[in-house]
Order: structure tokens, then C-alpha cells, then sequence
């Protein structure tokens, strides 16, 4: 059984306003980059092979490649600010 929990299945998107505008020029600059609070304390560190892996990830590919007899169970908020649930249909 595959459980989704709220999955993004368009992983571009969301990213320039968790990383800011210039991520891109960031993360090749430095490397990574350095995802803060309000507060300014680090909440965790994006490198330059995550964020390239996620963006290569083909969502609709992965979906089809598993197999029609595994259950599938989607869990998604209705009311949630971060992942619209339009990729919850898509999954």
C-alpha cells in the first residue's frame, strides 16, 4: 500500500516561494541553500542535488510504474495553503 500524505505531484512548483526568487543563481553560487524562519534560525539545507533531483522527478512517470494491484491512499486537507489539492487529483 502507497500512502500520500498531502503529495506534491507538480514538484516545481512551490519552490521559488520556499527559496526565493533567485534560487537558481543561489544554489549554483553557493552550493545550497539555507532555509530559515521568521526568526532567521535554519530549518533545513537544500543542496544543489536534492533540489536537482526533485526537479527531475517525474511525478506521472513514478505514479504509472506502480503496480494496478497496490492500494493507493491519498490523504489531503481541502483547506490546505501549501499544496493545492489539485495534485492530490492528479495522483
Amino acid at each position: 500500500m502507497v500512502v500520500n500524505l498531502s503529495g506534491r505531484f507538480y514538484l516545481e512548483k512551490g519552490i521559488e516561494e520556499r527559496l526565493g526568487k533567485e534560487f537558481l543563481d543561489r544554489i549554483n553560487k553557493e552550493g545550497y541553500i539555507d532555509v530559515t524562519n521568521k526568526s532567521g534560525n535554519v530549518l533545513y539545507t537544500v543542496t544543489k542535488e536534492s533540489l536537482m533531483e526533485r526537479l527531475n522527478t517525474d511525478m506521472h512517470a513514478t505514479s504509472l510504474s506502480i503496480s494496478k494491484e497496490c492500494s493507493f491512499f491519498t490523504v489531503h486537507g481541502s483547506a490546505d495553503e501549501i499544496i493545492p489539492v489539485e495534485d492530490a487529483y492528479e495522483f
